[in-house]
């Protein structure tokens, strides 16, 4: 990255180079490049507009002046998730001090909004196409739930395994793993819309069915472990201690074994290492499909709906610190 910024200003004469980053403020592993370490041993860099770790570094405190490799101290930026925090970034191009602040993004903008009738133009002409989604019934949830609950962690990965195996033709899938944090909306409560799932799920993932040893799954659970845990069908149960080690581990209430395999459903997101999941990269394909997986949500949670059943889940944790 700095490299980049050095050819930036000594050859394409920028003045400025700021750092768009997607690596987090921190690594889970000691090592792992991150905005800290990259900031630190940087000449170059004035500014890094940050993300993924989902930090909320606040303006004003020291977390977000970090001194480079001169002494310098460049803003770091970060925003937290779900849209709930807008940042804002003024450069001044004379002097290049950082004017770096946070905006709520709550209730309070609403009126504001209606107000603004050049926006509200601009929108019209999207306005039917999203409604029509938005209002477009599927289902009903029996109960409601926030996005970062076990709940829900439950009830996607639990969809997936139903889902699965009528769609890649592998028999004998052993669990799901998901991601908790490509979960993006709560379920409400009563009737649930086309257009609420497709916010719940908005990525352009898909379902991959991946065939990993026991060996390879264990140091695929130690890495969810070390953040607390994921989502995870109830095909598994896991507990792990205070240093984030894997104590236990079973799948359909037997042990995992290192020497066998196992067949795992996820999303290529982290079949290809994402959310620091390398042992997955690890592991053989044996199926990618090419629909994304919210589609095949919705699909489901109409399937449901013929059937006369509601959305609903258990509130179990499957991962338990202990």
């Amino acid at each position: 990255a700095d490299a980049t910024a050095r050819y930036l200003k000594e050859v394409q004469k920028v003045d400025y180079a700021v750092m768009v980053s997607h690596i987090g403020y921190d690594s889970y592993k000691p090592g792992d490049p991150n905005d800290s370490t990259i900031i630190a041993s940087s000449h170059y860099i004035d500014l890094v507009v940050g993300g993924h770790s989902h930090t909320v570094l606040k303006p004003g405190t020291a977390y977000c002046q970090i001194g480079n490799a001169d002494g310098k101290p460049i803003t770091v930026g970060q925003n937290g998730k779900s849209g709930k925090i807008v940042a804002v970034y003024d450069l001044d191009l004379e002097t290049g001090a950082v004017d770096y602040r946070h905006i709520a993004v709550d209730a309070s903008w609403d009126e504001a909004a209606r107000r603004y009738t050049a926006m509200n133009s601009w929108l019209d002409q999207y306005r039917h196409g999203v409604d029509s989604l938005m209002n477009s019934p599927v289902g009903e949830s029996a109960r409601s739930w926030k996005n970062s609950s076990a709940t829900s962690q439950n009830w996607v990965s639990d969809a997936t395994m139903a889902i699965i195996e009528t769609i890649s033709g592998v028999k004998g899938v052993d669990l799901a793993i998901m991601n908790k944090g490509g979960i993006r909306t709560d379920m409400p409560q009563g009737v649930v819309t086309e257009g609420l799932l497709d916010s719940m799920f908005p990525f352009d993932n898909r379902f991959v069915v991946l065939e990993l040893t026991g060996q390879q799954l264990l140091d695929a659970l130690q890495v969810m472990a070390g953040r607390g845990g994921d989502a995870v069908s109830k095909e598994l149960r896991a507990t792990f201690n205070d240093k984030g080690q894997i104590t236990q581990a079973k799948v359909k209430g037997k042990k995992i074994k290192p020497e066998r395999t196992y067949k795992v459903v996820t999303i290529d997101y982290l079949a290809n290492g994402g959310d620091y999941m390398v042992p997955f990269t690890r592991g053989k394909r044996l199926f990618v499909d090419e629909e994304k997986y919210g589609k095949h949500i919705i699909n489901y949670v109409r399937s449901l709906t013929a059937a006369g059943k509601k959305i609903d889940s258990t509130d179990e944790v499957r991962m338990v610190k202990k």
